[in-house]
């Protein structure tokens, strides 16, 4: 059974890690990238409202009552449904940055990226410092992948 590797959407190249597409954010030389990983937030979905102040782990005690085939018959709750399903709120989602330096994965957080092999600590914390390094923002940690290309 073959797998897709590598994917190309418009600008985006997406790649295989572990069965799951990620996007590329940043290529350095060596096969060092940072990639994104993008999926439904499954904990927050779980707990989120479902619409019209029904909550998603009560709604199947709800019933829909009065559905009628001519349309004029179905109740107000099922069209408040359908109506919030055109234009009601997008899932929710969680965003996951790795480091992938050869054939190692890790996620960037700070505590990883002190932790790498060939990492001195105080040195990467005054770069850290002197970046004003922000671990969810992916401009930030192009230069942390930078660093540890440089420093590796």
């Amino acid at each position: 059974m073959m797998q897709v590797q590598i994917a190309r959407i418009f600008n985006s190249i997406y790649i295989n890690r572990l069965g799951r597409m990620m996007l590329v954010v940043s290529e350095e030389p060596g096969g060092n990238f940072l990639l994104l990983d993008t999926a439904v937030d499954m904990d927050q979905l779980e707990k989120t409202s479902i619409g019209y102040g029904v909550n998603s782990a009560t709604a199947s005690t709800q019933k829909v009552n009065n559905l009628g085939l001519s349309g004029s018959t179905v109740s107000m709750e099922l069209q408040a449904a359908i109506a919030e399903a055109k234009e009601g709120p997008v899932l929710p989602l969680e965003q996951h940055y790795y480091f992938l330096l050869g054939a190692r994965q890790v996620e960037a957080t700070k505590s990883n990226f002190l932790s790498l092999p060939g990492i001195d600590k105080a040195d990467a914390k005054a770069f850290l410092k002197k970046e004003k390094i922000k671990w969810r923002h992916p401009d930030s940690l192009v230069k942390v992948l930078g660093y540890i290309v440089k420093n590796q």
